[in-house]
């Protein structure tokens, strides 16, 4: 409890150099907890396009080690699926990054970040239908949006 505490004060302190260290070491420690490990995690997810902060430059070990392990203790961890999608995302593995992705949201509907990169990986795959229903579903009015149904209406019209 005194950890999690920790982690969210250097959190909302915008620290994560030292929160993914902290969490590190924790791991070092207590191996079989998940709570470090989920917020290593965290933090790769939310900066994941961040240039600024790249988080193997934080860590001692590689961030795919902590994934890995995660998964390992808990199979259904949101986070851990999410930082594993993400991960194969930027490898280019979208169809797998897809079926994970699919996974988290049937495990946490709605949840945004799920549904963003979603969107975006069905619309890489020119799967532009279901691409458009989770853009409308996240009420986003981006130019993805415009995007989709611009390409909608020329296939429509070339199946006319």
């Amino acid at each position: 409890d005194i950890y999690q505490h920790f982690f969210k004060i250097l959190h909302q302190k915008g620290r994560l150099g030292e929160l993914v260290n902290a969490a590190e070491d924790m791991t070092l420690i207590y191996g079989n907890n998940c709570i470090p490990l989920e917020w290593i995690c965290k933090i790769y997810i939310e900066n994941e396009s961040n240039e600024a902060f790249k988080i193997n430059e934080n860590l001692k070990s590689n961030f795919g080690i902590y994934v890995e392990l995660l998964l390992e203790l808990n199979a259904n961890s949101v986070l851990g699926l999410t930082a594993s999608a993400f991960v194969k995302y930027s490898i280019g593995d979208l169809t797998a990054s897809r079926e994970i992705l699919v996974k988290v949201n049937h495990l946490q509907p709605n949840w945004q970040t799920c549904l963003r990169k979603l969107s975006l990986i069905h619309f890489r795959l020119r799967s532009f239908l279901l691409a458009e229903v989770i853009l409308k579903q996240l009420k986003d009015k981006s130019l993805m949006m415009a995007e989709v149904l611009i390409e909608q209406q020329v296939r429509n019209f070339f199946i006319a």
